[in-house]
């Protein structure tokens, strides 16, 4: 008995994809889901972060007070959960007639077992004259 190319199946029939690559897929997909769960809320705390920190700016002129700034900077931080940075975290310092505030931290969560995320951050902000 002869066998015909048609007896082991139509290739042009066969279609679909097979359990592994589904597997891999889902995979894929999962840990891409697993590294923005661990990205996102480090962003969202850094615009929160620079956001308090332009307000402060805008409501302050190069007179204001070091300490009552960084009270600001406090109270702010505390009602918007801002946990990674404090207001003694934030360098404020003279430059002629205003003043510069200074943010850099660095953001480190975990990720999976020993291995970490990290995200450093930086922002400089000019008081009103």
């Amino acid at each position: 008995m002869k066998l015909k190319p048609n007896d082991f199946g139509d290739k042009q029939r066969q279609r679909g994809i097979t359990m592994i690559a589904v597997v891999l897929i889902v995979i894929i997909i999962a840990f891409v889901a697993l590294i923005s769960m661990r990205i996102i809320p480090i962003y969202l705390e850094y615009f929160s972060i620079v956001k308090i920190l332009e307000d402060v700016a805008n409501e302050s002129n190069g007179k204001t007070p070091t300490s009552l700034i960084s009270l600001k900077l406090s109270r702010r931080f505390d009602i918007d959960y801002v946990t990674v940075i404090t207001a003694k975290d934030i360098k404020i310092t003279p430059k002629g007639a205003t003043r510069i505030l200074e943010l850099a931290y660095e953001d480190r969560r975990p990720l999976i077992a020993n291995l970490d995320i990290v995200a450093k951050f930086q922002k400089t902000l000019t008081l009103n004259p």
